[in-house]
């Protein structure tokens, strides 16, 4: 079953392609809410400056200017530990895609050497329910969902890809010669 599953290289490389590209993406948006959360300090910040001229112009209160400040820090905080999470999260990203990517080439060899409770663990980790044995071979398995999806696109994947013995020249004999057509 796992040999099946089991991706050539070029499934994985466009794997690779497709996940980088979801990456790159990933780190735009990223970048993009960093960029408004360190727009939004320095918004904060400056309210604080002018709520202290406030204050120093006898304009508000002590009280108000408390209050005031303290709300203000709070955001600026709250500001300042998103940020501090989002800047976690872009290496975290990286490092699961090249994780997932090395585990989906070399499943069958880690399946192999791993102890019998690792192996149940992985597939537990792509099966939704146990398999099946009977007269020596397994009933069809229910993949997880994430799995799923990833062993259908590499299925279509692999039905694209052009076959050995495939003749290439069988495609141009149904283009149109020279003439028949406007160049």
């Amino acid at each position: 079953m796992l040999q099946l599953m089991e991706p050539e290289a070029e499934v994985i490389e466009l794997f690779k392609l497709i996940l980088e590209e979801k990456f790159q993406s990933t780190l735009k948006s990223k970048f993009d809410r960093e960029n408004k959360l360190k727009k939004e300090v320095s918004k904060l910040n400056e309210r604080k400056s002018k709520l202290l001229e406030k204050l120093l112009d006898d304009i508000i209160s002590n009280e108000t200017y408390e209050t005031c400040d303290k709300d203000l820090s709070n955001q600026i905080l709250d500001c300042k530990e998103k940020l501090r999470k989002l800047g976690e999260s872009g290496d975290s990203i990286r490092s699961h895609v090249n994780f997932g990517v090395y585990m989906l080439q070399n499943f069958k060899e880690l399946y192999k050497a791993a102890p019998t409770a690792i192996q149940n663990k992985l597939l537990g980790s792509i099966l939704e329910e146990k398999l099946h044995f009977s007269n020596k071979k397994y009933r069809t398995p229910q993949f997880k969902e994430g799995f799923g999806f990833i062993y259908q696109n590499i299925k279509l994947l692999k039905e694209v890809t052009r076959k050995k013995g495939d003749n290439p020249t069988k495609a141009s004999l149904t283009v149109p010669g020279t003439g028949l057509e406007p160049a």
